[in-house]
């Protein structure tokens, strides 16, 4: 009796799945990416300086961190679709916010501070869709493991 050779387990990724997770995963930390672009007119404006800009970026990465846990439970419930929309019309209005309510360092906090929990959103959301995407044996080998067998290669 020949040996059964198991069939190559097809992992490519859906490329419109993929790209949508990446443009979801960038809105999501945009709002302190455009901060640091636009740093040295909005500091000019708003009144602060390096030690300001540094404050709001943490302040923005710090709520993003400690709320991605809950939001994430959030987001295996909502589903990953509707969580990455609710992430992306979040961090839109962030940007928003920033361009219309920000007239003071302190404003711009709390618009910040909202940016991030956007984006604590979009993480596990992004994660959540990804993942219904692929089977579970590939996960962890789409994520960069690089002694995975050349059957399991996602891209």
């Amino acid at each position: 009796m020949s040996p059964v050779h198991p069939a190559p387990i097809s992992l490519a990724a859906p490329p419109r799945a993929v790209l949508t997770g990446l443009a979801v995963a960038v809105a999501g930390v945009l709002p302190a990416f455009r901060l640091g672009a636009l740093a040295l007119q909005m500091g000019s404006e708003l009144g602060f300086g390096v030690a300001g800009l540094g404050g709001a970026t943490t302040a923005f990465f710090v709520i993003s961190a400690v709320g991605s846990v809950p939001l994430g439970r959030l987001a295996d419930r909502l589903g990953g679709r509707t969580a990455m929309r609710t992430a992306a019309v979040g961090s839109a209005a962030c940007l928003l916010g920033v361009a219309l309510l920000a007239r003071s360092y302190v404003s711009l906090l709390v618009v910040l501070v909202a940016g991030g929990v956007a984006n604590a959103l979009a993480q596990p959301a992004v994660n959540a869709f990804l993942a219904g995407r692929w089977p579970s044996i590939a996960r962890v080998s789409c994520s960069g493991s690089s002694s995975r067998p050349s059957r399991w290669r996602c891209c």
